[in-house]
């Protein structure tokens, strides 16, 4: 069973490689940077990454963490190297217990490892650090709610 889903997840991988997700007029609606589409980890994110992480549809529709996302979380937690060296090893082998995404982990559950060689792993780290990925509309939103339900949880009820 376990080798079906893989497999599944792999062919869904296949099927969405280099297809930027496009809207009903047929603009893509994930955009990097101007000028990264030149760096040699642009095409590994096409080819990788961009079937589960890219585009931008609503959270319930998505099969990954939306890249910007993914880029935000690591960003806010991390300073260039750190950032590139979790994301390299996540790529290779990834693991609840290493995940700062729990929320992520959660809705989506932990992502197949990809076998990549070290060096397009990082590649593709380089062009997550670098790049600017477009933000959804829902994704203002969807913030500011996730953040509100954190601080329900952490902030005790008037009658305890």
């Amino acid at each position: 069973m376990k080798n079906v889903s893989l497999i599944s997840i792999g062919l869904m991988v296949l099927i969405g490689c280099g297809t930027p997700a496009k809207n009903e007029t047929g603009q893509t609606t994930e955009v990097a940077t101007a000028g990264l589409t030149d760096h040699p980890g642009y095409k590994l994110y096409q080819m990788y990454c961009i079937a589960c992480h890219g585009g931008t549809q609503e959270p319930a529709q998505r099969l990954a963490p939306p890249a910007f996302m993914v880029q935000k979380h690591y960003k806010d937690a991390f300073q260039e190297e750190e950032f590139k060296r979790r994301i390299v090893s996540w790529v290779n082998s990834p693991a609840k217990d290493k995940s700062i995404m729990p929320g992520a982990v959660r809705n989506f559950d932990v992502m197949p490892p990809l076998q990549l060689s070290l060096e397009d792993r990082q590649l593709i780290a380089d062009y997550f650090w670098q790049t600017s990925f477009a933000e959804p509309a829902w994704a203002a939103t969807h913030m500011q709610q996730e953040q509100q339900k954190r601080q329900q949880m952490t902030t005790p009820s008037a009658g305890q």
